[in-house]
């Protein structure tokens, strides 16, 4: 589940992988984070009703284990933002 490279150099690799671009990958990957540090309120609500289904509806997503389930709201917020929200 969980990648040990930072996802700057996930990003970053990616990036270079797409588009081919290595020369920008650096700066395009702190233009993206940057933008994930403002979450919108689609994401906000997002990752509200996530981590609100995995505390207290037996949401499938949840283990037990706090840093798999912020995980999980983590990937529900980004999702969300992906899908326009």
């Amino acid at each position: 589940m969980f990648d040990d490279r930072s996802m700057k150099q996930r990003l970053a690799d990616r990036i270079e992988l797409e588009l081919g671009a290595s020369f920008l990958a650096d700066r395009v990957v702190d233009v993206v984070l940057d933008e994930l540090l403002q979450p919108t309120t689609g994401m906000a609500v997002s990752g509200g009703i996530k981590l609100e289904q995995i505390m207290f509806d037996d949401d499938p997503d949840g283990t037990g284990v706090i840093f798999n389930e912020v995980s999980v709201v983590f990937r529900t917020m980004v999702q969300a933002a992906k899908d326009g929200g």
